[in-house]
């Protein structure tokens, strides 16, 4: 699930995974690709230690994370600039 504030300053991402066989490898790795923020604007996602730009969130997306079974994970993300 994906909210994202309406100036498109803040952002909340959160998942989760069922039981069931792994779905990463070598050659795949399922991605999500983000909706909804500003396309020229970097957003800081403090759980990733990392700074991404909108554009990259939403056109390449970002790697799922890898969990076992029942795993979830959540994201904030934040505009720096």
């Amino acid at each position: 699930m994906l909210v994202v504030s309406k100036d498109k300053s803040e952002a909340y991402v959160v998942g989760e995974r069922g039981l069931c066989i792994p779905f990463w490898s070598d050659k795949f790795y399922p991605r999500i690709r983000l909706r909804g923020l500003d396309n020229n604007a970097f957003y800081e996602i403090e759980e990733l230690k990392t700074v991404l730009s909108g554009g990259a969130l939403m056109e390449a997306g970002i790697p799922l994370p890898k969990t076992g079974d029942f795993g979830s994970w959540a994201w904030h993300l934040k505009k720096v600039r």
